[in-house]
């Protein structure tokens, strides 16, 4: 049996130099990644990292309801999937609309299984997480559509 201290071993060290800015997490990468984007959609790109952040916080959050985590667990494993439909090492930081089309996709879902008050208060977007959605999902929508059944089976979700 593993016991919780074997399973934190090293966690608390990794964490306290994480925050010390020894370590860089990936949410740190898509920022560098994305801020000085100036190409095409670069409203919807800017978007990657506070998207990823919001799923990895609402997986961490204990008041995420057990039917809405194969959303996120679906968001997450997207971001960091070597390969996916629009990779980030072929279209530079465009390659994140197919990342981003599964997030708002997820936090529409979520949306249906989950108090929005919970979704809010992990949102850290300038905007509200609606406006976001309504603002930027029918043209990641749009631009996914020939490969948006790929994108969606990929992670085990699909339309309903």
């Amino acid at each position: 049996m593993i016991t919780d201290e074997a399973m934190n071993h090293g966690g608390t060290e990794k964490m306290m130099k994480e925050k010390s800015g020894e370590y860089r997490g990936f949410y740190e990468d898509l920022v560098e990644q994305v801020q000085s984007y100036e190409g095409e959609r670069k409203e919807i790109v800017r978007l990657a990292p506070e998207l990823f952040r919001l799923m990895t916080k609402l997986l961490e959050d204990d008041r995420t309801p057990r039917e809405a985590k194969p959303f996120v667990n679906a968001a997450c494993a997207y971001f960091v999937a070597p390969y996916d439909a629009i990779p980030e090492e072929v279209f530079g930081p465009l390659g994140f609309m197919d990342d981003i089309f599964v997030c708002l996709f997820a936090v529409n879902r979520l949306m249906d299984v989950m108090d929005r008050k919970l979704l809010d208060e992990n949102w850290g977007g300038s905007e509200s997480l609606q406006s976001t959605i309504d603002q930027f999902y029918p043209t990641v929508e749009k631009y996914v559509s020939d490969a948006k059944e790929h994108i969606l089976s990929f992670v085990g979700l699909e339309e309903t």
